[in-house]
């Protein structure tokens, strides 16, 4: 669910399966909530401890219903990102 730091791989992360890339603090990110939120979308009440999505840019959150496809999207972008910098390698797991 959190990012984990890779062993071996300076300033990477593993995050969702087997993506890594570099992380920075206005990612949005996976966690879980401190205190009773609602979803930013549809408003549904989220309790406390849940795992939602949340885009600190925007300071936001997201039920995973309503914040999976934009998390999705936004890990498939930043991963080709780093592909088409030359930083990320789409064969290898570092």
């Amino acid at each position: 669910m959190f990012p984990e730091l890779i062993e071996g791989c300076p300033n990477k992360f593993q995050r969702h399966g087997s993506i890594t890339m570099n992380y920075y603090s206005n990612d949005p990110r996976e966690i879980k909530t401190k205190f009773p939120s609602c979803c930013a979308t549809c408003g549904c009440k989220l309790p406390k401890g849940v795992n939602v999505y949340y885009w600190p840019s925007s300071r936001k959150i997201y039920c995973l219903e309503c914040g999976d496809e934009d998390y999705r999207q936004f890990l498939s972008s930043a991963a080709d990102e780093e592909v088409i910098n030359g930083t990320g390698n789409p064969y290898c797991g570092c």
